[in-house]
């Protein structure tokens, strides 16, 4: 990891195709959200060494994230990213993978909207083509969660109780 100007960030990640490290980028937001000003809701403003811990491991072990014989690959959600670093990892995996069919999705979810809009940049700061969603995701509100997968059903099984077109897009 070295620390560039600005609050960026640069993690060197293991290639399993080739000897030069992949380059991730982050910015690391320097605010916390003073608006909220509780200490839980800025835990998406740390860069934890569970993630840099994580993001070795799955580079070491490409086949979590790529699939292997035994077990197929799929989508990628990272619950609680905060600067991403773990979902980038994964995505750059994914994005240098020989598998031209790849049509796997990466998923960025965190809660407080200033950390979505810093892990937007650091997507932005990266840029890559593997598909991706940033979500907010509020874990007490189950309520919204319940209504978007009934939502998703109706669009799934094409069923229309409204008499509007439901879609869901990535």
């Amino acid at each position: 990891m070295s620390n560039n100007n600005n609050n960026t960030l640069t993690f060197s990640i293991p290639s399993f195709t080739s000897e030069d490290p992949h380059k991730i980028l982050l910015h690391q937001a320097t605010n916390a959200d003073e608006d909220q000003g509780l200490s839980e809701t800025n835990t998406g403003f740390v860069m934890w060494p569970s993630a840099v811990m994580l993001s070795h491991h799955i580079s070491k072990n490409p086949s979590i994230v790529l699939g292997d014989d035994d077990s197929p690959d799929g989508d990628v959600m990272e619950l609680g990213a905060g600067c991403g670093l773990v979902g980038l990892t994964a995505a750059t995996l994914l994005q240098n993978h020989t598998d031209d069919d790849n049509d796997d999705k990466v998923i960025f979810t965190d809660y407080n909207p200033v950390v979505l809009e810093n892990l937007q940049k650091n997507i932005d700061l990266n840029d890559f083509d593997v598909d991706h969603k940033v979500l907010g995701l509020d874990w007490f509100d189950q309520e919204e969660h319940q209504e978007q997968q009934q939502q998703q059903q109706q669009s799934d099984d094409g069923s229309d109780t409204t008499g509007e077109e439901n879609t869901t897009t990535w």
